[in-house]
Protein backbone atom coordinates (compact mmCIF):
# COMPACT_ATOMS: atom_id res chain seq x y z
CA UNK A 1 0.00 0.00 0.00
CA UNK A 2 2.96 2.63 0.76
CA UNK A 3 4.50 2.01 -2.68
CA UNK A 4 0.83 2.85 -4.62
CA UNK A 5 0.57 6.25 -2.00
CA UNK A 6 4.23 6.91 -3.26
CA UNK A 7 3.46 6.55 -6.64
CA UNK A 8 0.21 8.84 -6.78
CA UNK A 9 0.69 12.65 -7.37
CA UNK A 10 -0.11 14.25 -3.65
CA UNK A 11 0.18 17.86 -4.98
CA UNK A 12 -3.94 17.35 -6.00
CA UNK A 13 -6.46 15.77 -3.88
CA UNK A 14 -8.55 12.50 -5.08
CA UNK A 15 -12.03 12.93 -4.62
CA UNK A 16 -12.00 9.36 -2.68
CA UNK A 17 -9.31 10.74 -0.62
CA UNK A 18 -9.17 10.14 3.17
CA UNK A 19 -8.17 11.55 6.32
CA UNK A 20 -5.18 9.15 6.60
CA UNK A 21 -4.57 10.36 2.99
CA UNK A 22 -4.26 14.14 4.04
CA UNK A 23 -2.25 13.32 7.29
CA UNK A 24 -0.21 11.65 4.91
CA UNK A 25 0.42 14.16 2.41
CA UNK A 26 0.93 16.93 4.98
CA UNK A 27 3.64 14.86 7.12
CA UNK A 28 5.59 14.09 3.89
CA UNK A 29 5.78 17.94 2.58
CA UNK A 30 6.51 18.79 5.98
CA UNK A 31 9.55 16.49 5.82
CA UNK A 32 8.96 14.31 8.99
CA UNK A 33 8.78 10.54 8.62
CA UNK A 34 6.09 8.44 10.67
CA UNK A 35 8.61 7.74 14.24
CA UNK A 36 9.35 11.45 13.49
CA UNK A 37 6.15 13.39 13.64
CA UNK A 38 4.53 10.44 16.25
CA UNK A 39 6.92 10.80 18.66
CA UNK A 40 6.95 14.58 18.29
CA UNK A 41 3.38 14.98 18.52
CA UNK A 42 1.71 11.60 20.10
CA UNK A 43 4.94 9.80 21.73
CA UNK A 44 4.43 7.04 19.71
CA UNK A 45 5.26 6.47 15.66
CA UNK A 46 2.45 3.71 15.61
CA UNK A 47 -0.28 5.79 16.05
CA UNK A 48 0.23 7.79 12.71
CA UNK A 49 0.68 4.58 10.70
CA UNK A 50 -2.47 3.23 11.99
CA UNK A 51 -4.15 7.28 10.82
CA UNK A 52 -2.22 7.00 7.71
CA UNK A 53 -3.67 3.59 6.90
CA UNK A 54 -7.11 4.22 7.91
CA UNK A 55 -7.57 1.59 10.72
CA UNK A 56 -7.32 3.87 13.55
CA UNK A 57 -9.58 7.18 13.26
CA UNK A 58 -7.35 10.30 15.23
CA UNK A 59 -8.98 12.08 17.95
CA UNK A 60 -9.88 16.13 17.75
CA UNK A 61 -6.44 16.67 19.60
CA UNK A 62 -4.44 14.58 17.73
CA UNK A 63 -5.65 16.44 13.73
CA UNK A 64 -5.12 20.05 15.77
CA UNK A 65 -1.00 18.57 16.64
CA UNK A 66 -0.55 16.93 13.54
CA UNK A 67 -2.01 20.51 11.71
CA UNK A 68 -0.56 22.85 13.72
CA UNK A 69 3.33 20.88 13.18
CA UNK A 70 2.15 20.32 9.57
CA UNK A 71 1.68 24.02 8.86
CA UNK A 72 -1.85 22.93 8.13
CA UNK A 73 -5.53 23.42 8.84
CA UNK A 74 -7.56 21.04 10.88
CA UNK A 75 -10.14 21.81 8.41
CA UNK A 76 -8.04 20.59 5.65
CA UNK A 77 -7.05 17.16 7.49
CA UNK A 78 -10.67 16.59 8.18
CA UNK A 79 -12.37 17.67 4.72
CA UNK A 80 -9.89 18.52 2.07
CA UNK A 81 -10.40 21.61 1.18
CA UNK A 82 -7.73 22.78 -0.94
CA UNK A 83 -8.71 26.59 0.37
CA UNK A 84 -7.66 25.86 4.00
CA UNK A 85 -4.49 23.15 2.65
CA UNK A 86 -1.75 25.79 4.38
CA UNK A 87 -1.24 28.54 6.06
CA UNK A 88 0.12 31.58 4.33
Amino acid sequence: MQAQKQAKNYLFEDADETIGDRVYRVRLQADYTQTELGKLILGCQNIISRIEVGSRDPRASEIVAIAKTCNCTAEYLLYGSRINAGRR
